[in-house]
């Protein structure tokens, strides 16, 4: 037997070995005939999982509960700050590989793009209470499975963390994302909690820890080794433009426009300067740089200053501006 992952029982593992051999069963099926990872597969292994109590995320803990059935998969922060793999996530490898086939299966399905991200949040049986997340990059995905009904994930979209929760919660209504159809797209800073439901319910956030790019390579590249898309700076500008900047609400609501810049995503144009013609800044050395690669683009011979053409140009003036100053004098 493998050791065991820190605040694993032997009961625990047992269960845990047998997802993760039944996830490289799935992976193997998957492989051999193409086809794709189905809900039903999930929930096959979702079952042969077992949690430990989690006493940790109490933002999350329900009313009148001292725990909670979630562990958070791939990357995380720890208490001293550093950027690790969860021990799980290390010793359950095929578990990790077949959540994140199925998540770009489903995905892959609405969007081109790969969704980014660096941890899953693997839930059972509990509708957390409204909160926002603390170590969460914000783009973040959710789809739950199980026989249930509600569940639903209530979400205020346009949060701006002005509102204190409680006061949140009774002024506003919230948006409800229907989780069991598809996944749904959400940022985890922003407030949000689950509906009430009855039945069996398993739930998988994927989201970036935040700051992920602290993490170390050889960490990156572990999760890299079981399917996670790591984000790149591109990927992560892509996925902050599926949560719009909130708009905040009550009093404090910014009206709703579209941003060209992000539409054509294009950094925002400085307002231009126009300058009064005394105003204007003498030539510099890389002003004259650049106004020569602009001509050599366009065709045009522009002379480098300091050149016989230059000379002569500049004795032909000296020429006229005396010839004029004569003449006013014989005037």
């Amino acid at each position: 037997m493998p050791e065991l992952v820190s605040g694993e029982t032997v009961a625990i593992q047992r269960g845990r070995l047998l997802a993760d051999a039944a996830a490289a069963v799935i992976l193997a099926r998957a492989d051999a005939h193409g086809g794709k990872v189905s809900d039903d597969d999930i929930l096959y292994v979702a079952r042969q999982w077992v949690f430990r109590k989690n006493e940790v995320r109490q933002n999350v803990i329900p009313e009148g509960q001292t725990w909670v059935f979630s562990d958070t998969l791939g990357l995380l922060r720890d208490r001293c700050g550093r950027y690790i793999m969860s021990g799980a996530s290390q010793a359950y490898p095929h578990v990790m590989l077949l959540l994140n086939r199925w998540m770009k299966d489903c995905w892959g399905e609405h969007s081109q793009r790969a969704f980014c991200c660096t941890s899953i949040s693997f839930n059972k049986g509990y509708a957390a209470k409204l909160h926002r997340d603390g170590n969460n990059q914000g783009p973040s995905i959710c789809k739950a499975i199980g026989h249930f009904s509600g569940g639903r994930l209530g979400y205020f979209a346009e949060d701006d963390k002005t509102m204190e929760l409680e006061k949140l919660k009774a002024d506003q209504e919230a948006v409800f994302l229907d989780v069991k159809s598809a996944f749904q797209v959400f940022d985890g800073n922003r407030a949000h909690f689950v509906e009430p439901f009855t039945g069996e319910r398993f739930s998988f956030v994927f989201f970036t820890v935040a700051k992920w790019w602290k993490t170390k390579c050889e960490v990156l590249d572990g999760l890299k080794d079981r399917a996670f898309e790591v984000p790149t700076p591109e990927s992560m500008a892509h996925a902050q433009v599926l949560v719009p900047s909130p708009r905040g609400y009550g009093a404090r609501q910014l009206p709703r426009m579209a941003s060209l810049a992000i539409m054509f995503w294009q950094a925002p144009l400085r307002p231009q300067v126009v300058r009064r013609a005394w105003e204007a800044p003498r030539e510099t050395k890389n002003h004259i740089k650049e106004s020569n690669v602009l001509a050599s683009l366009l065709g045009v011979h522009r002379p480098p200053r300091g050149t016989e053409t230059d000379k002569n140009a500049a004795t032909a003036k000296k020429a006229k501006r005396s010839k004029t100053a004569s003449s006013d004098a014989q005037a």
